[in-house]
């Protein structure tokens, strides 16, 4: 199971690296659900940016997909826990492997060289509000760093809404394990 924690270091999202071959989570909702094995979380602590470098296992450009959420708990107006959480679906893309390699928890992993990234809006194929919240907030709806040379690859995200917690969710296309790299800033 993912577990959430504030990030100050550049960490990895999850202990073990997700071999989830589907999305774990079907849609953005308001729920009581626990984070789902497989899905990476990180605390966002009054972050006001995030930056996720991705890794995995497999071959040399081999590919998986992520989305990423935020989850943010609801309170009532005493401002008691509800036990609820909105969740919202920020964005979507593909990482692609490249032939750079590190260890990491004791995994012999590759590094990203090569990251696509939609932003979610109205009438992306994952539904969220991000495009919007950026657009009214003057704000990028994400930055990618994306030089398909053996060297990482970064998503910069700068409109992360100050939630709770942000999510990674993976589905594998190639790759054999799948994970990112949060590092997250209140600048």
């Amino acid at each position: 199971m993912g577990f959430s924690k504030l990030v100050e270091n550049p960490t990895a999202m999850l202990l073990v690296n997700s071999t989830l071959t589907s999305f774990a989570i079907s849609s953005p909702t308001i729920s009581t659900a626990a984070i789902p094995a497989g899905v990476g979380s990180a605390n966002i602590g009054g972050a006001l940016s995030a930056t996720l470098t991705f890794f995995g296992e497999g071959a040399d450009n081999s590919t998986f997909d992520y989305r990423i959420y935020v989850r943010t708990a609801i309170y009532d107006n005493a401002g008691t826990a509800t036990g609820l959480y909105s969740l919202r679906c920020l964005g979507y893309g593909t990482a692609t492997l490249s032939t750079l390699t590190a260890t990491i928890g004791g995994v012999s992993c590759r590094l990203a060289d090569t990251l696509t990234f939609t932003a979610a809006g109205a009438a992306t194929t994952v539904k969220g509000s991000l495009s919007a919240f950026a657009a009214a907030r003057g704000e990028d709806t994400g930055t990618v760093y994306s030089p398909a040379d053996n060297t990482a690859a970064e998503l910069l995200l700068s409109a992360i809404c100050k939630a709770g917690d942000i999510l990674v969710d993976f589905d594998l296309t190639g790759a054999t394990g799948a994970n990112a790299i949060v590092e997250l800033s209140r600048v």
